[in-house]
């Protein structure tokens, strides 16, 4: 794993695309976004760019067409929300169902880390080019995880200092929650990749937590669940394999299928942070203590957020 690499964003795509941006803003973490969506044409790079998807070239975007793609920032994240077609082709990454997809890294050498991954047998899924200059790839890393890996270049000092501070609440990104059908083969496969480092492998065991609660009541039954935690430059996938009971693991498994379940933050008080959320509507649908770790919860904004949840844990 390169520790160059740097989170750019993570991309969601919605069903209905300025709800979803409402919603966000409705419950007090996102500011109004910038309007992107609102802006007709495009610019003058954007004509003069190479959009090449599954080997094909596309025509360059419509001037007049609408853009349906906003950035919100969420304490210190930037997600990237897209409208997501009503019948989105078979196999066409771009046009994908609701849901986080893909999460973007920018990186020194988007060539020579392009080119280290083909070799180990990934597809390009989406080659963006400007002037000749690779701009953005999205590979496809969807085998064991369904998420897509995309690198960009580098970030100017400037970009950054542009982004820096956007954010309205006092939450720290660290990652994402990924449900496997196969926690070993997810582990191997990323590792195969030389772009995470593993941790440790834990066990989510409802029997050694305190005050645990699925969607507002204990559990008739224990849950457990295998877990493990790659990291991806400064972003850790948490992978979860659900073994026993009834969870929100073992719901968004048989549901969605593989993938990212949640956009995980540290925050410095949990309780203030939950009893705001749960005012402004939103409900806990898993939470508590374990022994030696730090106290969560699992907030429900799949049905206006994406189909994502939010997870916060307590700052230690």
């Amino acid at each position: 794993m390169d520790s160059q690499w740097e989170l750019s964003h993570s991309g969601v795509f919605v069903k209905d695309f300025f709800k979803t941006l409402e919603y966000y803003q409705s419950l007090g973490i996102a500011v109004e976004p910038f309007g992107l969506s609102r802006k007709t044409g495009v610019s003058p790079a954007e004509m003069t760019q190479v959009i090449t998807i599954f080997g094909k070239e596309r025509p360059p975007p419509d001037p007049s067409a609408t853009r349906y793609l906003e950035l919100l920032y969420i304490g210190d994240f930037e997600l990237e929300v897209l409208q997501a077609p009503a019948e989105p082709p078979k196999g066409d990454a771009l046009a994908y169902g609701e849901g986080i997809n893909h999460v973007t890294f920018n990186v020194p050498d988007i060539d020579g880390e392009t080119a280290k991954l083909v070799n180990k047998g990934l597809p390009i899924i989406f080659d963006l080019t400007r002037d000749g200059i690779r701009f953005e790839d999205y590979l496809d890393t969807r085998e064991f995880g369904n998420i897509i890996l995309s690198l960009r270049p580098a970030e100017s000092i400037d970009a950054k200092a542009r982004k820096a501070n956007l954010g309205i609440v006092n939450w720290r990104f660290l990652g994402h929650g990924v449900t496997v059908a196969d926690l070993d083969k997810t582990v191997e496969y990323y590792q195969s990749l030389g772009i995470a480092t593993i941790q440790p492998e834990a066990m989510f065991d409802s029997g050694s937590m305190t005050n645990l609660e699925s969607y507002g009541r204990t559990p008739d039954s224990s849950i457990k669940a295998r877990t493990r935690a790659a990291q991806v430059g400064p972003t850790l996938y948490e992978f979860i394999q659900p073994l026993e009971g009834e969870s929100i693991y073992k719901e968004s498994l048989e549901k969605r299928g593989e993938g990212i379940i949640d956009m995980t933050f540290s925050v410095d008080d949990l309780d203030k942070e939950a009893a705001q959320l749960v005012e402004k509507g939103v409900s806990i649908v898993l939470g508590g203590t374990p022994q030696s770790d730090r106290a969560f919860a699992y907030f429900d904004t799949r049905e206006d957020g994406g189909d994502i949840m939010i997870k916060l844990i307590q700052a230690g």
